[in-house]
């Protein structure tokens, strides 16, 4: 189908430039742009014939009264219009065939041409409005429902019984505004797409994979996890400058229905806004799932656990230090080392302010995991 407008401002632009009679058919043989504006909408009985029978070109040397055809008024040159195999319409010049066949043919060419780039742009458009509807059906719409996100998925080529892994991609820093639609594109190219795969853009800075897998096996999980977040990383170095450009990955456990998706997305669009650590960037949920639980819980059920505990820290403590430093051990999974460097301080201030932590509050959470976990959770509440 031929956009209106498109046609009509091609020949305007032609006629700047040539002083040759254009007509513009639709696939219905109706004339919907022409160097003569009042015979816009007449209808064309050479065009509809020639698609009809599929007939590429036709030239008519002169007026037979006796074979004279409906909206056919001077000689001239019509030729099929095509998008692909799909035959859009005709383009129409008046004039001497002789003298005008080359010319004809490049106009041809040059509208073929733009109306390709307008079908692929349109395309982009649909699939992009299409990502969007499925994404908010299946991670926002309130209340949800499952066979409108069935129906859509299904719209979409995608099968309801695939197991998947939720795989969310955060874009922080400097980047083109369309990085995540030619991230999308783009994915088709890598070696580990499946079919199955689904990209749902959720907004300018967040990309929501949900990579479809044969079977789990966690003892290759994280591995092959870490292999394709590499692949990403490969694909986004291609398509831009990632100077000032920070790509975090966090993932959770497969999931198989698309209702679970939604929780999944939740647990990570958390994970995202609290773990933001440049030096590892590939985040697995599981490794957070204590202080997830402990921020879902209210403050006023903590209250009676941690606050005289929280007292004590205040009042011998900065309380900000205590915060930075337990959030760099929860980050670094309590290694001094990496914990140091983290806080870019040396390593005996980080012993000095551990010991005084573990004397303060009575515990050793590097060789106690009931321990550890109290602390995890001091530090939430």
């Amino acid at each position: 189908m031929i956009d209106v407008e498109i046609a009509q401002n091609f020949i305007q632009k032609m006629q700047r430039q040539i002083d040759v009679p254009i007509n513009i058919m639709n696939e219905k043989g109706i004339i919907i742009a022409s160097s003569s504006p009042e015979r816009v909408g007449d209808f064309h009985q050479l065009a509809y014939d020639m698609i009809v029978s599929r007939q590429s070109i036709s030239i008519t040397e002169n007026l037979d009264e006796g074979k004279a055809m409906y909206g056919v008024l001077k000689p001239g040159i019509n030729m099929l219009l095509q998008d692909g195999t799909e035959i859009s319409g005709v383009l129409g010049l008046s004039g001497s065939p002789a003298e005008n066949i080359k010319l004809a043919k490049l106009i041809k060419f040059s509208l073929e041409t733009l109306l390709e780039a307008d079908s692929r742009q349109r395309s982009v458009i649909r699939e992009q409005q299409a990502n969007s509807k499925l994404c908010n059906a299946l991670l926002f719409e309130q209340p949800i429902n499952p066979s409108r996100i069935s129906r859509l998925a299904k719209e979409r080529g995608f099968h309801s019984n695939t197991l998947r892994i939720p795989i969310l991609v955060k874009l922080r820093g400097e980047y083109d505004n369309d990085l995540l639609d030619h991230m999308i594109t783009g994915y088709a190219s890598l070696k580990e797409h499946q079919s199955q795969d689904m990209m749902l853009k959720v907004d300018a800075t967040n990309l929501l994979i949900l990579k479809s897998l044969k079977q789990f096996d966690p003892s290759y999980f994280d591995d092959d996890m870490k292999e394709f977040c590499a692949s990403l990383d490969a694909l986004i170095t291609s398509l831009c400058d990632l100077k000032g450009l920070l790509v975090c990955y966090y993932y959770s456990a497969p999931c198989q229905d698309f209702n679970d998706f939604r929780n999944s997305y939740q647990c990570l669009h958390w994970l995202s806004c609290h773990i933001q650590d440049a030096a590892e960037r590939i985040h697995p949920f599981r490794q957070h799932l204590i202080s997830y639980l402990f921020s879902m819980s209210p403050a006023a059920q903590l209250e009676p656990v941690f606050e005289k505990y929280a007292a004590v820290i205040r009042e011998h403590m900065a309380e900000e230090v205590f915060l930075t430093t337990i959030r760099a051990l929860i980050i670094c999974d309590m290694n001094l080392a990496a914990t140091a460097q983290q806080l870019y301080i040396h390593k005996n201030t980080l012993n000095a302010r551990i010991k005084k932590i573990k004397t303060l509050l009575g515990i050793d959470p590097f060789f106690n995991v009931k321990d550890a976990i109290f602390l995890i959770g001091l530090f939430h509440y």
